[in-house]
């Protein structure tokens, strides 16, 4: 039986892409591709962040993922909904999180640029892929060559099958 899709789950396909779902929004499932490949560097005093490729739609826009506030809306981000005490925010401030975050920004904060949409008729992970809670740890310390493997091995429940998603 496939669990039921649900944000702060992350998904790790058979392509080996692996995806944190962020959000359900009227348009689709958003998510965020944490295998994505670097496309840039934000650079601040003492302070270097990465930029990933998030996913090919909205690619004209930056999209922040961040562990760092116990409420994340203190910095105009979405909280993103869990059933954990860790907090995910996705998106706000970028300048105020950072000023409230100093350096502890460089472990906990990933920036995006695009996301993935997904079906909004999806009501299950798909086929063929496992889906794991995501934590802090799971999503930012694990070396993005180990993630799928760390999906797999802390699945909610693996599917088997030969179907891919998106189509």
């Amino acid at each position: 039986m496939r669990p039921r899709l649900d944000t702060s789950f992350v998904l790790a396909e058979p392509s080996g892409r692996v995806l944190l779902v962020v959000n359900r929004a009227a348009d689709g499932w958003l998510a965020l591709d944490l295998t994505g490949s670097e496309e840039g560097r934000m650079r601040g005093p003492g302070l270097e962040l990465r930029i990933l490729r998030g996913g090919r739609s909205f690619r004209e826009r930056v999209f922040s993922l961040h562990a760092l506030l116990s409420d994340p809306r203190e910095v105009g981000a979405l909280r993103v909904p869990d059933r954990a005490p860790a907090t995910f925010g996705f998106g706000g401030d970028l300048a105020r999180l950072l000023r409230r975050a100093g350096r502890r920004a460089e472990r906990r904060l990933l920036l995006f640029r695009g996301l993935t949409v997904l079906d909004p008729r999806m009501n299950l992970a798909p086929r063929g892929a496992a889906a794991a809670v995501a934590t802090p740890s799971l999503v930012f310390e694990t070396p993005v060559e180990e993630l799928w493997d760390r999906v797999h091995g802390h699945a909610v429940v693996g599917i088997s099958g030969d179907a891919t998603w998106p189509p």
